[in-house]
């Protein structure tokens, strides 16, 4: 599997030919998935690969379960996505407002990656780091989190920095919370 960033500033998980990106402007990249965590409920409009709302999904054999956050409103429908992809659970988040912990519930088991970000004033890193350690994810990955750095220190942990994340399900320690950030080349 390998995790970057796209030009867009979106993720780009790839594995084998499947493609799968997630909150990206447009889909020159021909992804198999598209997951958007923040839409307009009133302009939705469904296309081949594309999961926008709340729900359960199961495209070109990536399962996809789908939940409205808290920060919701009238004018944008946040959703958390829970992916499960060759033998791998991830989390994305999107970019929060707030904690989403009594959203998310039970996720039913081990989560190896968690992706979330927020903007600058939003979600501070003690309570995001709380969150975090209560997910008991194997890797975190912020994107778009102003402040990794004081995220991955209220952790204990220090971020790594990497261009792109390459790894396999053996690579990851469950319940190890490593902090990477992706910070290289975009596709």
């Amino acid at each position: 599997m390998i995790i970057s960033l796209a030009n867009d500033g979106s993720l780009r998980l790839q594995s084998g030919e499947a493609v799968l990106l997630a909150d990206p402007t447009n889909n020159r990249q021909k992804a198999d998935v598209i997951l958007r965590t923040v839409t307009d409920p009133a302009a939705v409009a469904m296309t081949d690969g594309e999961v926008t709302l709340p729900g359960e999904y199961e495209v070109r054999g990536i399962e996809v379960r789908g939940w409205q956050l808290p920060d919701s409103t009238s004018k944008q429908l946040h959703t958390a996505y829970l992916v499960y992809w060759e033998d791998l659970r991830f989390l994305f988040l999107g970019q929060l407002l707030n904690s989403p912990e009594k959203a998310l519930g039970d996720l039913g088991g081990e989560i190896d990656l968690v992706f979330f970000g927020a903007p600058r004033g939003h979600f501070p890193p003690d309570p995001a780091a709380k969150l975090l350690r209560q997910l008991e994810a194997a890797a975190i990955l912020p994107v778009g989190y102003a402040a990794t750095a004081e995220l991955a220190r209220a952790l204990g942990r220090t971020a790594e920095s990497v261009e792109k994340f390459v790894f396999k399900k053996k690579d990851l320690v469950a319940k190890q919370g490593r902090v990477i950030l992706l910070t290289g080349e975009r596709n």
